[in-house]
């Protein structure tokens, strides 16, 4: 293309020079024809963008990121003159478009048409465009290449995928994995230490036989309530601080995670209580598989507008959850409110798991790290863009 704006614009010079020495009709026909053929040209690239023609079909609107789904276009020229270079740029950001045709430039004849197979799959949850992104136009003397976005390009829904993450250790977190799952049908009682006479009714095998035999009676142990045991998933909902782009990777980050422990503990058959704010606040306890259904749609409505903070969410329901000892966070945001915030729950003798999706690299940060470790909080340190498979699947 250099090459021939450097003879256009030689041949330009030679007819200006011959129309001022010579002067007569030849000479400035060949002078403002000369002078027309970049406006001649540019108008060619968009005619063929009004008269070409592109077609775009995938099986369906919804379908789960990294889904790798059919894809099809048809690029058609239904003028009576040659479309002689046409490239098509494809959305790369945020989806991905794969073709059996390693060709990527196109010429096509009056009345035709070419069909590419292929794939595309979405890198992330939320609705955005894939497929072709514009159409890159080169007239017939390749003096121009001008770029013209798609008019209509395919807008799709791609929901966030469920994970299984067996290196997650959530055992981190859970004292007892045994007494937990014991909470699908709750027993309240649990022995007790002290004795005191056997009584008709009585389990036999709560007798203390030593101690009956010192004291000539049947003596057994007591039986006393135990405190109800749950999990608390608190989830952060807010806009997190880094541009637009960011924002969307690492909100789709938050929810990944998020639906992947939620899957953890419902195949482990531990219950769980989620708690965000989405406009309000939301309190869901998965503990059925249609719980479990219910919150999967809901990740697919977030918005990431909420107004609660973290530490606001933690600090109410600890009051109100007193005998919970279990608490999991994910949020982008690690603040100074957040970290007294967990000092003093972990001062109440609560265990905390905290998922932290990093936008920024920097030592501040790193060390609110190191001391929220060392006051014995298990701290996950997640790079907005990590593939969660990589570091926490089998």
């Amino acid at each position: 293309m250099l090459r021939n704006r450097i003879i256009y614009l030689v041949l330009l010079i030679c007819t200006i020079i011959y129309a001022s020495f010579f002067g007569g009709n030849i000479p400035y026909v060949l002078f403002y024809a000369t002078l027309s053929i970049p406006f001649f040209c540019f108008f060619y690239t968009f005619y063929v963008n009004v008269r070409f023609k592109i077609y775009q079909t995938i099986p369906r609107v919804r379908f789960a990121k990294k889904e790798i789904v059919p894809y099809q276009f048809v690029l058609a020229n239904e003028d009576y003159f040659t479309f002689t270079s046409i490239k098509a740029t494809f959305f790369d950001e945020k989806s991905h478009v794969r073709l059996d045709s390693s060709s990527t430039l196109y010429c096509l004849g009056p009345r035709s048409r070419l069909e590419f197979s292929g794939s595309v799959y979405g890198d992330y949850r939320g609705t955005y465009n894939i497929g072709v992104k514009s159409l890159e136009i080169t007239d017939f003397l390749e003096l121009f290449r001008v770029n013209y976005p798609i008019k209509t390009p395919l807008r799709l829904i791609i929901s966030p995928r469920i994970l299984t993450l067996d290196n997650l250790k959530l055992t981190t977190f859970i004292k007892d994995s045994e007494k937990t799952r014991l909470n699908r049908s709750p027993i309240n009682e649990i022995v007790d230490i002290e004795l005191r006479k056997y009584v008709k009714g009585d389990n036999r095998k709560l007798i203390h036989w030593k101690s009956s035999a010192k004291k000539q009676e049947l003596l057994t142990r007591k039986m006393t309530d135990i405190e109800e045991f749950e999990t608390l998933l608190f989830i952060d909902l807010q806009k997190a601080d880094g541009d637009d782009y960011s924002n969307f990777i690492s909100e789709d980050k938050i929810i990944e995670l998020a639906l992947a422990i939620t899957n953890h503990f419902f195949h482990d058959e531990i219950p769980l209580r989620i708690i965000y704010e989405n406009g309000s606040i939301k309190e869901l306890f998965i503990q059925e598989k249609k719980d479990f259904n219910y919150f999967y749609e809901q990740c697919n409505n977030f918005n990431f507008f909420g107004n609660t903070s973290i530490q606001t969410l933690l600090e109410n329901f600890s009051n109100a959850h007193m005998q919970n000892d279990y608490y999991i966070l994910i949020s982008t945001k690690l603040t100074v409110e957040l970290f007294h915030q967990l000092f003093s729950l972990r001062k109440m003798g609560k265990e905390i798991t905290f998922f932290y999706i990093r936008m920024q690299q920097d030592n501040s940060t790193k060390d609110t790290i190191r001391a929220l470790q060392e006051i014995g909080v298990t701290m996950h340190d997640i790079w907005m863009d990590e593939d969660l498979l990589e570091s926490f699947g089998a």
